[in-house]
C-alpha cells in the first residue's frame, strides 16, 4: 500500500545519503601500513596496546543489543580496560551498511574512553566485521577506525 511506498522511498534515500558518506570515507582511508610498532620476524614491536568491539543482540530481539569495548594489552592480553552499554538501534538493517546501525554506540565508548583513560587509547582496534573487503571499500571495521582516528582490522566470519 501506500505506507509501504512511503517506507521503500525513506530506505532508498537512506542507502543514497550512507553510500555517499561510504564513498567519502573510502577515499580517505590510510591503507598503507605506517605505524612505529609491528609483528613478526624483524618488526621492531612496540604494540603494547590493542582495542576490540562488538555489539550483541539480546535473544528474539532486533533492536535491544549490548555494546562492548575492551582494551587488551599485548602481548599478554590482559584486560587493563573495558565498556559496556545496553543500547536500542534505530537505524535500519540494510545489507552493507551495516555501520551506520552500530558506529554511534561503539563510537561513543571509544569517546567515553578517550576522555576518561587518553593513555589507555588501543594502537589497533579489531572488529567482528569488514574493513576493506567490503563491496564499497568501507565496511564496519573501516568506518569506525576512520570515524575515531585509530588504526583498525575487520575480523569477519564470511567474505
Amino acid at each position: 500500500g501506500m505506507e509501504d511506498d512511503g517506507r521503500s522511498e525513506a530506505l532508498r534515500c537512506i542507502k543514497d545519503q550512507w553510500r555517499k558518506e561510504q564513498k567519502e570515507m573510502e577515499k580517505r582511508l590510510i591503507l598503507r601500513d605506517d605505524f612505529p610498532w609491528g609483528l613478526g620476524p624483524g618488526a621492531i614491536g612496540g604494540l603494547k596496546l590493542i582495542g576490540g568491539l562488538d555489539i550483541s543482540f539480546v535473544k528474539d530481539s532486533a533492536t535491544t543489543a549490548c555494546a562492548m569495548y575492551v582494551i587488551l594489552s599485548f602481548p599478554a592480553l590482559e584486560v587493563v580496560y573495558s565498556d559496556k552499554q545496553m543500547v536500542e538501534l534505530t537505524a535500519p538493517y540494510i545489507s552493507g551498511f551495516l555501520a551506520f546501525r552500530e558506529a554511534p554506540f561503539l563510537l561513543e565508548l571509544i569517546d567515553r574512553q578517550k576522555a576518561t583513560r587518553p593513555d589507555l587509547t588501543p594502537q589497533v582496534l579489531m572488529f567482528d566485521g569488514n574493513g576493506v573487503l567490503h563491496h564499497r571499500g568501507c565496511g564496519v571495521a573501516c568506518h569506525i577506525g576512520y570515524l575515531a582516528d585509530i588504526p583498525s582490522i575487520g575480523v569477519a566470519k564470511t567474505l
